[in-house]
């Protein structure tokens, strides 16, 4: 059996620069894969604005914001005097 003479302070140094190497791309990764989801969550909250956007005056020519709080207050049975909303 031949015996291979090699450096150990040198293998330290490699595997320990690998592990650094590792590491660093590990974090590159999770760092891109968490910039991916951002983009998607804006992309879908915009597209939903859009969406509101597009249906808000046609839900509000079915019911004015006036009686849609009304509404909201009756469905909450929240007490109000109609004479002290609107002024």
């Amino acid at each position: 059996m031949a015996f291979i003479d090699f450096d150990v302070d040198m293998l330290r140094r490699y595997l320990k620069e690998t592990e650094r190497l590792l590491q660093s791309a590990k974090k590159r990764e999770i760092s891109a894969y968490r910039e991916r989801l951002q983009l998607e969550g804006k992309a879908h909250r915009e597209e939903a604005e859009v969406d509101m956007q597009a249906t808000q005056a046609e839900h509000h020519r079915k019911m004015t914001f006036q009686e849609e709080f009304l509404a909201l207050l009756k469905k909450h049975g929240i007490a109000y005097d109609e004479r002290c909303l609107w002024e």
